[in-house]
């Protein structure tokens, strides 16, 4: 287990660091969710939301692994505007263009 969180822009950034006790004694919940990273806080919230009593178990901190090493970026087009606008039109046609 580790309290260290990698080097990424996304972990450098936190305003307000989370420390969450570690689970040493028994507890009733409706699920457990393995692993606390965005799917399975994604799903917690979700859940907790309908009412649901949820536990997220993860060996390390939230979002420590894969979810605060990457980017998570939604782009439309790496190649710019004219590259999205042909994409658009292949699927609403010629109106495209007037959504740039």
């Amino acid at each position: 287990m580790s309290e260290q969180r990698c080097d990424s822009y996304y972990n450098a950034t936190i305003n307000d660091e989370t420390h969450y006790p570690r689970l040493e004694e028994d507890i009733r919940v409706d699920v457990v969710i393995i692993g606390g990273g965005f799917t399975g806080v994604a799903t917690a919230v979700e859940l907790a939301e309908k009412g649901i009593k949820v536990a997220i178990l993860e060996a390390n901190k939230i979002a420590w692994g894969a979810t605060g090493r990457n980017g998570g970026q939604v782009t439309g087009s790496l190649s710019g505007d004219a590259a999205m606008t042909k994409q658009r039109r292949n699927s609403i046609g010629t109106e495209a263009a007037d959504y740039v």
